[in-house]
């Protein structure tokens, strides 16, 4: 029996002229997103990925795990490493960034968590399923009824 996870929503982000990718909004510290938690993520989410750009930082796809303490958190997995459509799908390359409240943590403490883990397992097997990353982008990993409660 595979575990069971906590996430709140899995988010594809696919707007054009923005960084594409998804993220998985948790249940922990769910509160620090406000009264309207998924329109926060994605402020937040859209937020660091922002950031990225304004450091000349450009990835094909990034996964966010979202998460709270007195403060929204976003961890984000940004790849690369994949030089053409014919390396797909190939072993790409990960880096790892935290920001908190919108403000990237240098030297940041601490990997995510084991749902995060977990989710982020799942991503890179359903990856290596798809035909190209258009296709990776536009589809998502099904998870058991319950892991996640709302899929946009």
């Amino acid at each position: 029996m595979a575990p069971s996870l906590n996430f709140f929503a899995q988010v594809c982000m696919l707007e054009e002229g923005r960084q594409k990718g998804r993220f998985y909004l948790h249940n922990t510290g769910i509160l620090a997103y406000g009264a309207d938690p998924i329109r926060e993520a994605k402020r937040q989410f859209s937020a660091a990925t922002d950031f990225l750009h304004s450091q000349n930082k450009n990835y094909p796809w990034v996964i966010g795990i979202l998460y709270g303490k007195e403060e929204p958190i976003v961890e984000l997995f940004v790849y690369s490493g994949l030089g053409s459509v014919m390396d797909w799908p190939g072993n790409p390359d990960v880096d790892y960034g935290q920001f908190r409240s919108g403000k990237f943590i240098k030297n940041a403490q601490g990997l995510t968590c084991g749902d995060g883990m977990i989710a982020l397992g799942r991503e890179e097997n359903f990856r290596r399923g798809c035909r190209s990353l258009d296709h990776y982008l536009a589809e998502a990993p099904r998870f058991p009824v319950g892991d996640i409660k709302i899929t946009l």
